[in-house]
């Protein structure tokens, strides 16, 4: 059974540029990386690892000489898609960036659109012109998740297609004859292919992960509220105790507020002299008169 036109229009815009967009950003990333003289996206993380921290996490870590990150992009999934904690932190008051290592079989192949953006803008070298193309993709990107229904109508098919389209090719050019050609192929199948309702459903299926995302993205920006105490007006109880709830399931054990870790500290010595404290009593005043 064929898909409606106005949802062929749609998912043919979601395919380029979750499928096309994807796979050219990987291209020039692996154009960056060989420009550096690396072997590896593994050495490639390693050499930006500080830097790649900070995108992710604001604090001053245990490498850090200077002021806290303004701005993260990376979410918790993503700086575990690249990197994992093999090591004891090196330090129980800060976050510690000794204690990870690049996972191991991570490739640019394996990113998704996101994340590539995120790479590509902040670390590595771009023009003002490249990086105005990822920017528009990025936008086209989130136009087509913030859509209320699979649908697209002609006017709005050839403006967004029109956009997608430069801006991909426009990042393939600069990565090498062979992998623009094969991006300018990857483009002409998609736009040439005939989508049924099983594919549907999978680029639908592919929405609904976007929409998982931008959801995540909604909890990230309540808790910034709640910890600079910005607060909406028709904010209610429930977000506020779901926000705090969250901010506490995900911090380690050291990294609760100083007095938590103090108070839970002297509590636990407490209880435990007051244990020994009884053992002794009992073993020299009440055992030997019985």
């Amino acid at each position: 059974m064929a898909c409606s036109s106005t949802t062929v229009k749609f998912m043919k815009s979601v395919s380029l540029i979750l499928d096309i967009g994807t796979l050219a950003l990987s291209y020039r990333l692996k154009v960056e990386i060989q420009k550096s003289g690396l072997n590896s996206f593994r050495q490639f993380l390693n050499t930006h690892k500080h830097k790649l921290f900070h995108l992710h996490e604001k604090r001053n870590c245990c490498r850090c000489t200077g002021g806290q990150t303004q701005r993260t992009y990376l979410r918790k999934n993503q700086w575990s898609m690249l990197f994992n904690a093999n090591l004891k932190p090196c330090d129980k008051n800060k976050p510690c960036l000794c204690q990870y290592d690049p996972q191991p079989n991570v490739s640019e192949d394996d990113l998704d659109l996101t994340l590539l953006c995120s790479i590509l803008q902040n670390i590595c070298s771009l023009s003002p012109a490249e990086y105005q193309d990822i920017t528009n993709l990025r936008d086209r990107r989130n136009i087509i998740a913030h859509s209320k229904n699979a649908h697209m109508d002609d006017a709005t098919y050839v403006k967004e297609i029109t956009a997608i389209k430069d801006a991909i090719e426009s990042i393939a050019n600069r990565c090498g004859k062979n992998e623009h050609e094969k991006v300018k192929r990857e483009i002409e199948n998609v736009m040439k292919s005939q989508l049924n309702d099983n594919m549907g459903r999978f680029v639908l299926s592919s929405l609904h992960n976007v929409e998982e995302t931008t959801e995540e993205i909604r909890k990230d920006l309540l808790r910034f509220r709640n910890h600079f105490g910005i607060h909406n007006a028709k904010e209610t109880d429930l977000n506020k105790h779901e926000s705090q709830s969250m901010d506490r399931n995900q911090k380690g054990p050291f990294e609760a507020e100083s007095w938590e870790v103090v108070l839970f500290y002297v509590v636990g010595i407490f209880a435990i002299c007051c244990l020994i404290a009884t053992i002794l009593y009992c073993y020299l005043y009440i055992m030997p008169k019985r």
